[in-house]
């Protein structure tokens, strides 16, 4: 008989949007639920190939912290070497055969750069361990763990600094500008919020200025402005997702994507792009929104696992059949169709897409890219 502990955690961030960088294979809810035991999930954390950017390797710190900053690492670079491993599945619970035995046995639940050490008071043998539901979870700060280091640009029609918050992440990670001991550095962009005491500076003078001012995050945030971007740097954009960088970028900011060096640089392109409001519908309205079904296939019409996942735990936590939307779509408030995105797109993958009674049918309304290309 085997020795297994089972464990409950939850995979959840899904955002409308359009998300670049090295390969993200999920991230997780810091106050996760906790259930019965699944099968397993193909996600491993953040990840993308070490060819044409970054050092391709991460030195661990002495409690098992990495290090901020871009880089380009893959999953085996992220983590240490555990004695038995699980990946959870889409509703978030997990099992870990062969585990050791004894007293005090050390569990990390991590993914990517966010990670928490737990002990295990005792792991008996050849039985199973179960934990309790809600028992296990990501830091909410970085005196308990270890997080991300993220950079916020905020904007007039977004609000995409409150997401972490009511993840869970905790009020004190806040900081304002690249300073401070917080992992949540808040830049403000046009009509933006700022942090307490205003002291939140322009990113376009101090985030995406230069690469070394960007290449101290390991995730961009960019918040939609109700306009395109001023004052951008492309090329320091380009450098950073390319070098290993991970962004989300919502609604105008296109912009970043449909001229520059993400448009020259990248062939077939990334998706066909049509600039300004472009809103589809989706007021939000007396059950006024825009349906979408998830993406569960790829380009090349292979099953597409992540997708599938994303779909399931949507369902799992509530989010599709409401407000209207069709049992098992996702309703979307302000649906946009700035990007479209086809199987002739190779180098990109749409999440979620209008369904057949939107008033544009299958309009892209979330989609990721890796980088580097090729």
């Amino acid at each position: 008989m085997k020795t297994v502990l089972r464990v409950a955690f939850a995979v959840t961030l899904a955002l409308i949007g359009f998300a670049v960088g090295p390969a993200a294979c999920g991230s997780k809810n810091p106050n996760g639920p906790g259930g019965e035991d699944g099968g397993e999930d193909g996600g491993c954390g953040y990840n993308c190939s070490p060819a044409g950017g970054g050092d391709g390797s991460l030195s661990f710190g002495n409690d098992g912290s990495v290090p901020d900053g871009v880089s380009c690492n893959s999953c085996a670079d992220l983590y240490s070497t555990p004695l038995a491993a699980a990946v959870t599945d889409a509703t978030g619970h997990f099992s870990i055969p062969n585990a050791p035995v004894g007293a005090k046995i050390p569990l990390v639940v991590q993914v990517g750069k966010w990670r928490m050490v737990y002990t295990i008071a005792n792991v008996a043998q050849c039985v199973d361990n179960p934990q309790p539901a809600h028992s296990l979870r990501l830091p909410k700060n970085h005196m308990e763990g270890s997080l991300p280091n993220f950079a916020i640009s905020t904007g007039a029609a977004d609000s995409l600094e409150c997401l972490l918050l009511r993840m869970g992440v905790d009020p004190g990670e806040y900081t304002g500008g690249s300073g401070g001991t917080g992992r949540l550095h808040i830049f403000t962009g046009y009509m933006g919020a700022v942090t307490q005491g205003g002291t939140s500076p322009d990113p376009g003078m101090t985030l995406w200025d230069q690469d070394m001012d960007i290449n101290q995050f390991d995730v961009v945030l960019l918040s939609c402005e109700g306009q395109e971007t001023v004052n951008m740097n492309q090329k320091v954009m380009w450098d950073y997702a390319n070098g290993g960088g991970r962004v989300f970028a919502s609604h105008f900011h296109y912009a970043w994507f449909d001229t520059g060096p993400f448009a020259t640089m990248i062939s077939p392109a990334l998706a066909t792009w049509t600039p300004g409001v472009q809103l589809i519908g989706g007021t939000g309205a007396s059950g006024d929104v825009v349906s979408a079904n998830i993406v569960t296939t790829l380009p090349n019409g292979m099953a597409f696992p992540e997708g599938a996942a994303l779909s399931k735990w949507l369902g799992v936590v509530g989010a599709t059949g409401v407000l209207g939307a069709p049992a098992g779509e996702l309703p979307i408030i302000y649906a946009c169709n700035n990007a479209e995105v086809t199987a002739t797109n190779s180098y990109s993958q749409s999440w979620a897409a209008t369904d057949k009674n939107a008033p544009v049918q299958s309009a892209t309304e979330y989609f990721s890219f890796d980088l580097p290309v090729g």
